[in-house]
């Protein structure tokens, strides 16, 4: 009974197809070990969607399949996901398509995500430690992207990021010698005069610096009162958590409290307070 069974499953397998490949490293050709390989099939094709992960030598295989079209993508942490037969991040991928007895060995190349690396400097060019930067993609208005701090040598850096255009802008800050106000690269406080980054796959745009402008920054702070309620003829009130929004077209601050309430310093601008209980 055995042997009918295992002869069986063997013949079975000698009329399904089979998918298996290898996940390089782009520009190194290194096998990339625990990359998440996934197979979705086509409209018509009877299959379900299914997972594999490469082994140290960045094989994968995936179990006997019904002939059909099916489309393979492969990803891992730190690399651009990429659909099989994608000619650049752009283009759309292509179908795998076997006949019920046909076998496929794919090879997919995972590019890096992109970087920004430069530095915040004062007047002098003298880097400004733990000074925070942000990332905005390129919309209107810009959409935060990602925010990192400087070192102790004002170099910052900005590591997996999708292809694009990005601005880069320091965050208003005080120091003991005075405040610097958020500024863009290169050295402006509009957006539209910012510089413009454009970040690709396994690149790295390297010094992009900010020397941040000195001025006056202001303080935002308050306080949430207690809701006041009639209790036998009386007001009286009783404590009430709000979400507090701090916003404008550059990003926003939000906090919780009941009572007192303070946001980092701003630059001059117009801006938009909400309160949710």
């Amino acid at each position: 009974m055995r042997k009918w069974l295992a002869g069986a499953l063997a013949a079975g397998a000698l009329h399904a197809a089979v998918i298996r490949g290898v996940v390089l490293e782009n520009q190194t050709g290194k096998p990339l070990l625990r990359a998440v390989v996934t197979l979705k099939p086509m409209p018509g094709t009877s299959a379900e969607t299914l997972t594999a992960r490469t082994d140290t030598a960045g094989i994968f295989e995936f179990p006997p399949l019904p002939g059909g079209a099916y489309l393979v993508s492969a990803s891992r942490r730190n690399f651009y996901t990429v659909l099989y037969g994608q000619k650049d991040w752009r283009s759309a991928g292509a179908a795998v398509v076997l006949d019920q007895d046909a076998s496929a060995f794919l090879s997919i190349r995972l590019p890096k995500l992109g970087v920004i690396t430069g530095r915040v400097v004062d007047e002098n060019d003298v880097g400004l430690p733990n000074h925070d930067v942000v990332a905005y993609r390129g919309t209107r208005p810009p959409e935060l992207a990602s925010r990192v701090t400087a070192d102790e040598r004002g170099i910052y850096r900005f590591f997996d990021l999708a292809p694009g255009t990005y601005l880069v802008k320091t965050v208003a800050r005080e120091y003991d010698e005075g405040s610097y106000l958020p500024t863009f690269a290169k050295d402006t406080l509009k957006v539209e005069e910012a510089r413009t980054v454009e970040v690709a796959l396994d690149q790295e745009a390297d010094r992009i610096d900010v020397k941040p402008m000195q001025g006056r920054l202001f303080k935002v702070a308050g306080a949430v009162h207690p809701a006041a309620m009639v209790m036998e003829g009386s007001a009286a009130g009783f404590p009430v958590t709000v979400k507090l929004t701090f916003a404008s077209d550059m990003g926003r601050e939000t906090t919780q409290t009941n009572g007192a309430f303070r946001f980092p310093p701003v630059a001059p601008g117009s801006y938009e307070q909400i309160g949710r209980a």
